[in-house]
């Protein structure tokens, strides 16, 4: 093996966490968790994003793009990811169904 592999796998796999360790929605959704007491929650959504990461990399490397080239599948595909943000959007405009805190008897809210 030569001497200069293992630098560069050092200096790759460095370069990768660096990248990969941006802040973002999930990054804070996982921090948030974790400081509120929720480690295996957190734990949870961080192996749960490098799945979907795996995922779409492996997807990529497969050639899975040449597929989009096809009109109609790009065309379902599209409409199906409207579809899905659709549904985000009425369950966001949607009334909260659970209370974070009780009213209490003459108005005060809590801390």
């Amino acid at each position: 093996m030569p001497a200069a592999l293992p630098a560069a796998f050092v200096t790759g796999f460095g370069l990768g966490f660096v990248v990969a360790a941006q802040v973002g929605p999930i990054w804070l959704l996982c921090v948030r968790s974790v400081l509120r007491g929720r480690l295996l929650t957190g734990l949870a959504i961080g192996a749960g994003a490098a799945i979907i990461d795996l995922t779409y990399a492996a997807l990529g490397v497969a050639g899975v793009t040449q597929l989009l080239r096809i009109a109609p599948v790009g065309l379902a595909l599209g409409l199906a990811g409207a579809a899905v943000l659709l549904v985000i959007l009425d369950r966001d405009r949607q009334p909260p169904r659970l209370r974070i805190w009780k009213p209490t008897p003459g108005g005060a809210k809590p801390p």
